[in-house]
């Protein structure tokens, strides 16, 4: 799919750019995008082998899903058009951090990625090939959980996909907001969990969060770690599974059966595999 697809996206940018379909008002109907491709394809120009169906469908998903598509629509019976703007991928948002002040030296400034190898080997603890994928582009907003985890069964020809995420986060400030994020990612992920660090294993969950798990079925799991603990963690004076103990699912990331059709785009961009390598 993703081949064909990116061939007549590509084929239909070109075409909405060279006949100065650059506005609402010069945009091109369905039927006219549609018969330009036929001309390709009958010509050979473009390889591949997809009925009406398939292009109206890809020209569709361009011009409303997909943020890196040139590709747009006003809506029904205005067509499409190229947008000429260029496409500047928005400013990342500020990423949450811990200053700590030691006694002698410097502070040390503890980020969210800091704690991602540790969250990674939590998720392969539970059967999971797990990855840092925070940095992947796309996805849109919530898009891209920062720790993914993967695991595929064969079973008599029938292959399953279980997909788990991991939200990470230093503090637990303004979770019923930044919760959102793991609740996003069920429509993905089968098991999604909300992680934040504390300062000691005896810290009770912040009052409501019980609740929200409960509803949206995500899991809620703390990172016990003292200032120093964080310090060793991000110098590497310490590894992973020193703190592995460390990690407590407070509450269970429930199950929840996820089509495979919403797993594909996030699949496609982690790069997972039939062999389970990232």
């Amino acid at each position: 799919m993703a081949g064909a697809y990116k061939t007549i996206i590509k084929a239909v940018e070109k075409f909405l750019q060279d006949t100065g379909s650059l506005g609402p008002h010069r945009s091109k109907s369905t039927k006219e995008v549609v018969n330009d491709l036929r001309e390709k394809i009958a010509a050979g120009e473009l390889d591949v082998d997809v009925v009406d169906g398939t292009m109206i469908n890809y020209i569709s998903e361009a011009a409303n899903k997909d943020e890196n598509s040139g590709i747009v629509t006003g809506g029904p019976y205005t067509g499409y058009w190229y947008d000429l703007t260029e496409k500047v991928p928005p400013a990342p948002e500020p990423v949450d951090e811990h200053k700590i002040v030691q006694e002698q030296g410097t502070p040390v400034t503890i980020v969210e990625r800091d704690l991602y190898p540790l969250m990674e080997l939590w998720l392969q603890k539970k059967g999971y090939i797990a990855k840092d994928m925070s940095n992947l582009r796309g996805g849109g907003r919530w898009g891209n959980p920062d720790i993914i985890g993967a695991d595929i069964v064969q079973l008599m020809g029938v292959i399953e996909v279980d997909l788990a995420s991991c939200e990470v986060k230093i503090t637990d400030i303004n979770w019923e907001q930044i919760i959102f994020e793991a609740i996003s990612h069920k429509r993905f992920s089968n098991r999604s969990w909300f992680c934040y660090r504390v300062n000691a294993k005896d810290t009770p969950l912040p009052k409501g969060i019980e609740y929200y798990a409960e509803r949206y079925r995500v899991g809620v799991v703390q990172i016990c770690l003292e200032d120093a603990e964080l310090i060793q963690l991000k110098n590497k004076s310490k590894e992973p599974l020193d703190y592995l103990d460390r990690v407590i699912e407070r509450i269970q990331a429930l199950y929840d059966p996820v089509p495979l059709k919403e797993k594909r785009d996030v699949i496609e961009r982690t790069g997972v595999t039939i062999t389970l390598a990232f």
